[in-house]
């Protein structure tokens, strides 16, 4: 077997090259020649069949996983990104981070306040700073990640913009309540692929007051999970514009990006 260490892909000896670790954006070479960008967990699957990838014996391997931690667009675009500090963390690739960007669109042409659920790195929240967005509070429950989250916002100097709750997603959608920190335009999601359920989730913000008329949820989960075209789950026709709609949903690779509305259609 090729070598690696922890969370390496294992692959055959041969030509196949050096295993890497299964996150962010790698350079691959089919056995046309072809170089190409490919999220790792695009190659998690396709290496199944060995004979179809060599993987590059190059310190570009490194250099790209390094690039794919870093601000896609706006004002901090480039700047390095801190990320995960913890086993479980799942970093947003810069290709999904700029895919789910592209989507949205500017986010300065009105006053946005946007909230990052299981932030992990902080990096679509910090995403959303540099592209406008006027503030952004992060949730994410391990204090580890945490400080990597501030210290990410300082690299990038958007700490005065920013607020960082260490606790629980269901008991910071309380206490963001209880604070009455201001409703959210954009809000964006990308927790573990363990997590097998986001409805509840889903369904407290669907019914909260966090949000604002028209905004913008945004979660990335596993092709593997299905999530409802709407919620509140059981939602009755008349309560129709008050819920969270499915208005968009996107692939790629192994992730799903889907985007719902508040009172959408």
């Amino acid at each position: 077997m090729a070598r690696n260490s922890g969370s390496a892909l294992s692959l055959p000896k041969g030509d196949n090259g050096w295993a890497v670790r299964p996150r962010g954006i790698i350079l691959i070479r089919s056995q046309q020649g072809r170089s190409v960008l490919r999220p790792c967990h695009y190659l998690r699957k396709k290496l199944n069949n060995s004979s179809f990838f060599t993987l590059l014996k190059s310190p570009l391997l490194s250099i790209m996983r390094a690039v794919a931690m870093r601000v896609v667009g706006g004002v901090a675009k480039g700047r390095r990104l801190k990320g995960a500090t913890i086993s479980e963390a799942r970093p947003t690739s810069e290709l999904v981070r700029g895919a789910i960007f592209n989507v949205l669109g500017p986010l300065d042409l009105k006053p946005v306040r946007a909230l990052d659920l299981y932030a992990g790195s902080g990096s679509l929240g910090i995403e959303a700073l540099s592209r406008g967005a006027s503030w952004a509070d992060f949730v994410e429950r391990h204090p580890r990640q945490c400080a990597a989250i501030r210290e990410n916002l300082g690299v990038t100097g958007f700490t005065d913009k920013a607020q960082v709750y260490c606790m629980d997603v269901d008991k910071a959608l309380l206490v963001l309540l209880e604070h009455n920190a201001g409703r959210y335009g954009l809000v964006l999601m990308d927790p573990p692929y363990k997590l097998t359920s986001l409805d509840e989730v889903l369904d407290s913000l669907a019914g909260s007051k966090l949000l604002e008329e028209g905004a913008t949820v945004v979660v990335g989960h596993s092709k593997r999970l299905s999530l409802k075209s709407g919620y509140p789950s059981g939602l009755s026709p008349q309560g129709q514009s008050q819920s969270l709609s499915l208005v968009g949903r996107y692939r790629y690779g192994d992730s799903t990006v889907d985007f719902f509305e508040k009172g959408g259609p």
